[in-house]
């Protein structure tokens, strides 16, 4: 009886021939980017690929970096992950910096300890706090040389 209804009220694109449902109907359409490109998926080659456009271009010059090494992603895209790669929040300070995987690193841990050691360690990211805590530790690591930021030739004057 449940088939013979569905044929008497059901527009007939849902339904099969013989009154049973059209599943594939029901499903969801991919509409957009979604349906015509594939997954981009965000691996260990690709991270190894943005450490090199940082050291050759710098941090900050997206389209450089696109351009040679990473066409498949955006700017956006890439200062979020650069953002993850150095555990730091704001990249101001990084402007044109350059760094090998180990000044990358290095820039990791230090964000890391100044984060844990302030508070402002959040979801594996160094954030900035209102009080200064943070900019007070970074100038401390500055001044003793930890940080890579003035102990890199390549970055000189970027803080």
């Amino acid at each position: 009886w449940a088939k013979s209804l569905r044929l008497l009220v059901s527009p007939p694109e849902i339904l099969e021939a013989d009154g049973t449902i059209h599943q594939e109907w029901f499903r969801p359409k991919l509409i957009g980017k979604a349906s015509s490109e594939p997954a981009k998926k965000w691996g260990e080659e690709q991270k190894d690929l943005l450490v090199e456009g940082i050291h050759k271009h710098g941090c900050g010059n997206w389209k450089e970096i696109i351009a040679e090494f990473l066409p498949a992603w955006d700017g956006p895209d890439l200062k979020q992950k650069t953002a993850r790669l150095l555990g730091c929040q704001g990249l101001a300070r990084y402007k044109g910096w350059k760094g090998d995987r180990a000044a990358v690193r290095a820039e990791y841990e230090l964000n890391r300890r100044i984060g844990e050691e302030t508070g402002c360690w959040k979801g594996g990211v160094l954030v900035c706090d209102d009080e200064g805590k943070v900019q007070a530790k970074l100038e401390e690591a500055n001044a003793v040389g930890c940080n890579t930021l003035t102990t890199n030739p390549n970055t000189a004057n970027v803080n």
